[in-house]
């Protein structure tokens, strides 16, 4: 069975948002470092941003059980692969409120108009800074991602 994703949101902020990483040499000659991943984030979550009582004492139990997680990376390396280009999509499901600990499940989505090499240090790379948020990866598809960025809108179609 396919499942198509479509998602289309006005983000406050969010879109600008850059990650970095560092990844220290061992203090031995080595080889080219690593130069630590760099791009657009998005995330889109099921419950509200702010927090009143009203929300916090409903929301908390009831909502906020899924997110869609987007990075777009415009570059660095993994394990000496350029990540420049790469999408990755993932959809975040747990039947708790994503910010408290439970069983968290995800689909990770990588681009196929990424190579191969790239895909797997890309997944690679979410798996280890992103843990906590993803649980338990059930799945990782290769698939066609679309995703349009513009100023403070995107939409994205996986």
């Amino acid at each position: 069975m396919k499942a198509l994703l479509t998602i289309g949101i006005v983000t406050a902020g969010v879109l600008g948002m850059r990650w970095f990483g560092i990844r220290p040499c061992c203090g031995m000659e080595c080889a080219e470092p690593d130069v630590a991943p760099s791009g657009r984030y998005v995330e889109a979550r099921t419950a509200s941003v702010f927090a009143g009582a009203c929300h916090y004492g409903s929301e908390l139990v009831t909502a906020g059980r899924e997110a869609v997680l987007v990075w777009k990376f415009e570059g660095g390396t993994v394990d000496g692969t350029s990540l420049a280009d790469v999408e990755l999509v993932a959809a975040v499901a747990s039947s708790v409120n994503l910010a408290q600990p439970g069983a968290h499940r995800s689909v990770i989505y990588v681009d196929s108009e990424a190579s191969e090499a790239a895909r797997e240090a890309a997944v690679d790379w979410l798996r280890a800074t992103q843990r906590d948020v993803l649980g338990e990866v059930v799945a990782v598809e290769t698939v066609e991602i679309e995703l349009a960025l513009d100023g403070e809108h995107y939409t994205l179609r996986v």
